[in-house]
């Protein structure tokens, strides 16, 4: 069971992708699935749940907080980060974190918690855990767990270091070396053999929604990192998209979560990122934050609908130019959801 303020979908899909290939010649019953919020509630599943039946779950916090109630934990448990969410529910980090941690809190100490050492909410989490502490980090040499070794992801036990892979056969950014290393930790969790990871490393090429490209159209890529609905996952896509002298779109905006934006007009600056601001409560924080940081030159327009921002977007971009969505919001009021905002974006992109 996976949860973090980023990525989390990127690591179920990572694990789902890599248990799936250990078990090609196992499992053909259906029985091995991923539940998403999207989807389903994962809640709604745990009666189909025995030891026999592997499953990959990602919750959300809202999700987590019914945990409390039913003192239940997962066998193997995954914390990837936690960044300031949803203070339009939650008081403040605080109780936004108490909810993430039912996560691990009602395990036995024969289950597993897996934590990013890089992560200070996680590292102040850890006395908390009853279960067994498996770290990975991608910047400190951490003892044992899964880290970065010379540009290669290894995984430390008593038996010494093991090399799985080299970074440079993983989808480019951070973030992604991240999350191969949460689903690392959990795979050697699950007692998968380090062959069997460094295959399914090697072939997992990402899950739709999250810096998704939809299509290159005259030179430009046109990228759907719809589910960024928070201020960091946008930065982590523009920390991993600016390159040399190419520009960035940026299509932001939307139904605000409570959230400050001032890291994230920090790195629309640093970044050189031009930014098409869509309707939203959420836009207008944006506008102000950007202006604080005296950056509001970096605004190249508002559209009141998506297909107004793409068309906007069409018209400045060059060959070797960048549209980006990757909203820094939630989608509410002009989409049901980030998903809906998605297929759209893919739908108008595809029409050009």
């Amino acid at each position: 069971m996976i949860y973090g303020t980023l990525a989390a979908r990127d690591g179920a899909g990572d694990w789902h992708h890599r248990h799936q290939r250990q078990n090609d010649d196992d499992v053909d019953d259906g029985r091995d699935f991923a539940a998403r919020e999207s989807e389903n509630s994962a809640l709604e599943l745990l009666d189909q749940i025995d030891a026999t039946v592997p499953v990959v779950l990602e919750m959300s916090s809202f999700q987590l907080e019914e945990f409390e109630e039913l003192k239940r934990s997962p066998h193997i448990a995954a914390l990837t980060n936690v960044y300031p969410d949803h203070l339009n529910r939650y008081r403040d980090l605080d109780e936004y974190t108490w909810a993430k941690a039912q996560i691990f809190l009602h395990q036995q100490p024969r289950d597993f918690v897996i934590l990013n050492f890089d992560n200070a909410v996680c590292t102040r989490l850890r006395p908390k855990a009853l279960g067994q502490t498996v770290w990975f980090s991608r910047t400190r040499a951490i003892k044992q767990g899964a880290r970065v070794e010379k540009d290669w992801l290894v995984w430390l036990d008593e038996n010494g270091l093991n090399k799985i892979l080299p970074i440079e056969n993983l989808i480019v950014g951070q973030h992604n070396i991240e999350n191969a290393l949460a689903a690392l930790a959990i795979a050697k969790a699950w007692g998968v053999e380090s062959d069997v990871i460094a295959a399914a490393l090697r072939e997992f090429k990402g899950i739709p929604h999250r810096l998704e490209l939809v299509r290159a159209w005259n030179g430009v890529q046109y990228i759907n990192d719809t589910t960024a609905t928070a201020p960091q996952a946008t930065i982590a896509a523009l920390q991993t998209l600016a390159r040399g002298d190419r520009q960035i779109y940026l299509l932001a905006g939307g139904s605000d979560k409570g959230l400050p934006y001032g890291a994230m007009a920090k790195k629309i600056l640093e970044t050189r990122a031009q930014v098409i601001l869509l309707d939203g409560s959420a836009t207008e924080k944006m506008e102000r934050a950007l202006t604080e940081q005296n950056a509001q030159t970096q605004v190249a327009g508002h559209a009141q609908t998506l297909a107004d921002a793409v068309r906007l977007a069409q018209t400045l971009a060059r060959a070797g130019d960048i549209v980006l969505l990757s909203p820094g919001a939630a989608s509410f009021g002009m989409f049901a959801n980030e998903f809906e905002r998605g297929e759209q974006f893919r739908a108008l992109v595809q029409a050009l």
